[in-house]
């Protein structure tokens, strides 16, 4: 199972969809940023509360809809992304979406209280995937009972989750890496088509752990359905 997963999980790095979701996820994260940088510049109060307060909601929602989209790919149930399953269900039960984003913030700031592993940002990722995935076990389940999300393991155990987070560091690291290389060789000239290579692949690759996740579970239900 932790081998299966892994190389399943990394499969998902072949699909085009990937990138295009982490184009739109990208969005999403960044522009409100940028539009509250925007406001603090005229009024800076307004400015660093939207920041502090309204910027992380959008960026755990990002998060989920990056997840919904590629749901059928990371669970393993199709090669096509279900590029309107997330704007459904946001514009069908925003509370749902709004709540699970919370729950993500929450989840985000107790891992940063905790020593050591509170840095490890991919584990805040992770944390923020499996919630995301969670969500959308539950709606399916809601839709069809008969899926049996029961007779599944849906946390991994504490060596696996470190086992999941350490190989796809290392994908990760090895991957940056090349990039940077392949940067540096094409030189200046190349400059705006290494950014559109990048900015892709910087989103795609920090989701690597959520990935092996999905395709954990995703092993787990194929097996009992």
């Amino acid at each position: 199972m932790f081998w299966a997963s892994i190389i399943a999980g990394l499969k998902v790095l072949t699909f085009w969809e990937v990138y295009v979701a982490a184009l739109i996820f990208t969005v999403i994260s960044v522009a409100p940023m940028v539009i509250f940088g925007l406001i603090g510049q005229k009024k800076e109060a307004v400015g660093c509360i939207g920041g502090m307060l309204i910027v992380p909601v959008f960026q755990a929602l990002a998060t989920i809809i990056f997840i919904f989209t590629l749901c059928p790919i990371l669970l393993g149930f199709a090669e096509d992304a279900a590029w309107s399953f997330p704007w459904k269900i946001l514009f069908s039960n925003p509370w749902s979406m709004i709540k699970a984003s919370f729950i993500i913030i929450i989840a985000t700031i107790a891992l940063a209280l905790i020593p050591l592993l509170g840095q490890i940002q991919s584990l805040h990722t992770f944390a923020s995937g499996a919630i995301s995935l969670i969500m959308v076990l539950d709606i399916l389940h809601s839709a069809d009972p008969n899926i049996p999300i029961q007779k599944i393991s849906i946390m991994p155990d504490f060596l696996t989750i470190i086992g999941f987070l350490f190989i796809a560091g290392v994908i990760s690291w090895a991957s940056t890496m090349l990039v940077t290389v392949i940067a540096t060789a094409l030189g200046d000239r190349a400059e705006d088509y290494t950014a559109l290579i990048a900015i892709p692949l910087g989103g795609v690759l920090g989701f690597i752990p959520v990935f092996i996740y999905g395709a954990y579970i995703g092993h787990q239900l194929i097996r009992t359905m």
